[in-house]
This record gives structure tokens, C-alpha cells and sequence, in this order.
């Protein structure tokens, strides 16, 4: 919503039709204007635990194998799960791959070109991916990854565990950043930076 329809809807707000109730969804709070916020009573709707979805995803004729990674990769959402589930198995980011500052670049740009819905499942996979990762560093246990790939491709990294819980507050900031509409070039600029370092 931009701030101008923002604006619009406020007067509605504050002065409804009588016997009226307005109902307004968001994916964020942090999208919508604090005015617009504090004039409706919040009623946050919860995720799902990973193990309701991989039930349900199982129930719904998903080989488990498959119905394992979606489940930890949804982040508590079932449809989102069945969409994962529907499709091929993720591969790791090539950003969280780039060994260069110029394909860190390079890939930042081709993220920052999609649309925002995508830059954000973008974002939220590579904060699955970095919680992958340090879990792998921690363990060396492959079962304990969602994401098929990352043992191979991330064997012989030399970043630390510190390191990616560091990136992982990066990626957490930069999915911020795009809700609070900041520009996604410089977003993704500033995370390839952070990534090669």
C-alpha cells in the first residue's frame, strides 16, 4: 500500500460507516503506515510448526523425502509447502556461492531485476539455506539439513559458524529493507558485499 492510499483509508478508519467492521490483511506490519496500524486491533495468525506441514503435505501424497525439505523450507506456511513440494529440489543460492565480488554483483543484480515477491522468497530461501549451513558446520550430519545440497557444496567453505549467523542477521535486515520499500539494487548490492567478505 502506498502511503497516499494509506492516507485515503485512514479517514475511512477513523470515522467508518456505523455497523460497519473493516477487516484489513497484511503480510507485514512493518509495510503499513504506524498511524494506519495503530487505529486497528492486530490480530497476528501464527505459522506452522514444520512438523503439522511435513503431516499434512504426507496426508496429501507427497513422498516424505520431499515432504521432509518442504516442510523446513515454508517457514511455517502449508501452501507455500505444496508449492515447494510441487516443484524441482531448490539448489543453494549462487550468491551464497559467489566466490567474487564481481559474481556476487552479477547475481545481486539478476535478483534485484525480479519482481519483489520473488527478490523476497529469494531472500527468505537464503535465510533457510544460512541456517543450513551452520547446522552442517555444527554437525556434519546430513540428515539434519533441509536442503539436499548444501553438504557438497559447502564441505570445504572457510567461513565460520559466527561468519553465516552474521550473514543470517544480513539477510534478516536486507528482507526488512524491502519492505520498507528501500531500493532493492542497493539492498542487494550492499548483501554481495557482505557475502564476499
Amino acid at each position: 500500500m502506498t502511503p497516499e492510499g494509506a492516507n485515503c483509508l485512514l479517514k475511512t478508519l477513523e470515522e467508518p460507516v456505523p455497523q460497519t467492521i473493516l477487516i484489513l490483511l497484511a503480510e507485514s506490519l512493518d509495510r503499513l503506515l504506524p498511524t494506519l496500524v495503530s487505529r486497528c486491533q492486530s490480530v497476528p495468525f501464527r505459522l506452522l510448526p514444520a512438523s503439522l506441514i511435513f503431516e499434512a503435505l504426507v496426508g496429501g501424497g507427497v513422498e516424505q523425502k520431499t515432504a521432509r525439505w518442504a516442510s523446513e523450507l515454508a517457514d511455517g506456511r502449508l501452501k507455500k509447502a505444496f508449492e515447494l513440494a510441487a516443484g524441482p529440489v531448490p539448489l543453494p543460492s549462487p550468491l551464497l556461492q559467489a566466490k567474487t565480488v564481481l559474481a556476487a554483483m552479477q547475481e545481486g543484480e539478476r535478483l534485484a531485476s525480479l519482481p519483489e515477491e520473488e527478490q523476497i522468497a529469494s531472500l527468505e530461501s537464503m535465510i533457510a539455506q544460512v541456517r543450513d549451513i551452520i547446522v552442517w558446520i555444527e554437525t556434519r550430519n546430513p540428515a539434519s539439513v533441509a536442503f539436499p545440497g548444501i553438504p557438497a557444496v559447502f564441505e570445504g567453505v572457510e567461513k565460520t559458524t559466527r561468519d553465516w549467523l552474521r550473514l543470517a542477521d544480513r539477510l534478516i535486515e536486507t528482507r526488512k529493507g524491502m519492505f520498507s520499500h528501500a531500493g532493492p539494487k542497493l539492498l542487494w548490492a550492499a548483501l554481495a558485499t557482505e557475502i564476499i567478505r
